[in-house]
């Protein structure tokens, strides 16, 4: 569990519907650089600060990336989500 500040930093429950969404959409459309893009938000390990990264693959594809980017930050904006889901699994 990556912890600083005393809650889970780790967006990996909340990227999950977004990794997936962006995987089975990429298979649809056979775009290599949306799976480049969903694998990390697949990941339990990925950080806020590497978003930036992954957003480079939807370049192509503005109304994914400005999707994608609402997203993000939904979940960021209410720093409550990654609290209570910390304090759910570390009892």
């Amino acid at each position: 569990m990556v912890s600083y500040f005393g809650f889970n930093q780790t967006l990996w429950p909340f990227s999950l519907p977004i990794g997936l969404a962006l995987f089975i959409y990429s298979f649809k459309l056979k775009k290599p650089l949306l799976n480049i893009t969903a694998t990390p938000l697949l990941s339990p390990y990925i950080q806020p600060y590497s978003l930036p990264l992954v957003l480079f693959g939807l370049l192509p594809d503005r109304q994914v990336t400005f999707a994608t980017l609402i997203g993000m930050w939904l979940i960021l904006a209410d720093p409550r989500f990654s609290y209570i889901f910390s304090k759910l699994i570390i009892k």
